[in-house]
């Protein structure tokens, strides 16, 4: 289950300011998303929801609204959506790496590529004299294993 209770109560506090309830079934889905150790899609989320009698348009219609209250990032890859929480700092900056052949998503977690990123961010946000709440970056390649082959 989650570990940090100030991520917990962060999901709470965005569900709660727009109407919504953190409810068992919304927990679970939270926190089978949480603890994974890679970026999920639906049938892997709801394959993992099974055994608590979660059903799939339970599932799909609580993705929809985490994302929408700002709890979750979906990311499409070869029409294919994977989610992951996003993240609760005020610079919200993700960069991913997807292997075209297998479509594994790696996170990015460097931080002068990071750094680079916001830089990069707020020069758009200055020249264009916008706000801009969240970026992704998705690099396109072939992942070392799909290399070895």
């Amino acid at each position: 289950m989650m570990n940090n209770i100030n991520d917990i109560k962060s999901i709470k506090n965005k569900l709660n300011s727009k109407g919504y309830k953190l409810t068992a079934p919304r927990y679970k889905i939270i926190s089978i998303i949480y603890n994974s150790k890679k970026h999920m899609n639906i049938d892997e989320i709801y394959g993992k929801l099974k055994c608590y009698k979660v059903g799939l348009c339970t599932v799909y219609r609580n993705l929809k609204l985490f994302e929408e209250v700002g709890i979750l990032r979906r990311i499409n890859i070869n029409n294919i959506n994977y989610y992951e929480l996003e993240k609760t700092d005020d610079n919200r900056v993700h960069v991913h790496i997807e292997c075209k052949l297998c479509n594994e998503l790696i996170d990015v977690n460097e931080e002068e590529v990071l750094d680079n990123l916001k830089k990069l961010v707020s020069l758009i946000n200055k020249k264009y004299n916008i706000q801009i709440e969240s970026s992704s970056l998705i690099l396109s390649s072939v992942c070392g294993e799909c290399n070895k082959r």
